[in-house]
């Protein structure tokens, strides 16, 4: 997951972009506890942002932080198999 930040007087990005953390394409796909589904249309949680496709949500604190995991985790494992997986935002 990334941050944008923005600047909120001139409503523009800031031009940069952060590296917050990750969560596993698993988790994203079946914790309804802490993915929020959000459709076209609604707004982003506590914003006036209007969304222009369905997405998904989580909390930056939901997000595993330990680069070192997350890495070793990538380079060990073999992606998982999506097409089993079946969803609709």
């Amino acid at each position: 997951m990334c941050r944008t930040p923005w600047n909120k007087d001139s409503n523009t990005p800031i031009g940069t972009v952060e590296l917050v953390g990750a969560i596993s394409t698993k988790t994203l796909l079946t914790n309804k506890k802490i993915v929020l589904r959000l459709k076209k249309g609604d707004f982003i949680p506590n914003t006036r942002a209007r969304l222009q496709a369905d997405n998904l949500a989580v909390k930056f604190d939901n997000l595993n932080h330990d680069w070192d995991e997350i890495i070793k985790y990538m380079v060990s494992n073999n992606p998982p198999d999506l097409s089993v997986c079946i969803i609709s935002i």
